[in-house]
């Protein structure tokens, strides 16, 4: 899956082979069936894992920032979207929960407008600032013409049968 924990496991190990997570995978489910496992895991202490969660997310942060990278920065259009989706990205979840500047319950007024079910979704996703910048990120890659060059997926001449890096 695209869980930034996962990006943020390639982006240290360097490994993304569909094996070896599938192997994970099994071994996650046989462990997780184990109830003592679990009371082991729970012991582990609150500023310990906060400390992990820095260096993971730190890390996620820094393999996007070099993806980014990959695009051409003195490009208008790329740093418009950006800004913009780093903006967004941050404002919007600010919005639906209400907190300053904003003052205002985000979430209960997307309720009231697109209904209980379709508005659930839409806080859903806007709760998220990593949906938010993906999604609105996405939308405006597509939507402003571009080179290639400037997105950053200019085509690499391989040898065949070469490994894909």
């Amino acid at each position: 899956t695209s869980y930034s924990e996962n990006i943020g496991l390639v982006g240290i190990t360097r490994v993304a082979s569909r094996r070896v997570v599938f192997i994970a995978g099994i071994i996650l489910i046989i462990v997780g069936l184990i109830s003592k496992f679990g009371a082991i895991i729970s012991t582990i202490p609150a500023p310990l894992v906060g400390g992990l969660y820095c260096a993971l997310f730190g890390l996620i942060a820094a393999v996007g920032i070099q993806q980014v990278a990959k695009a051409d920065l003195h490009s208008d259009r790329n740093l418009l979207i950006i800004g913009f989706i780093l903006f967004m990205g941050l404002s919007l979840p600010a919005y639906m929960n209400g907190l300053p500047p904003f003052k205002v319950d985000g979430a209960a007024r997307m309720r009231a407008i697109f209904g209980s079910g379709l508005g659930n979704i839409i806080v859903s996703l806007a709760s998220s600032g990593m949906a938010v910048a993906a999604i609105l990120g996405l939308i405006l890659d597509n939507w402003i013409s571009g080179t290639d060059k400037e997105r950053g997926v200019e085509a690499v001449e391989q040898e065949p049968n070469a490994p894909i890096t």
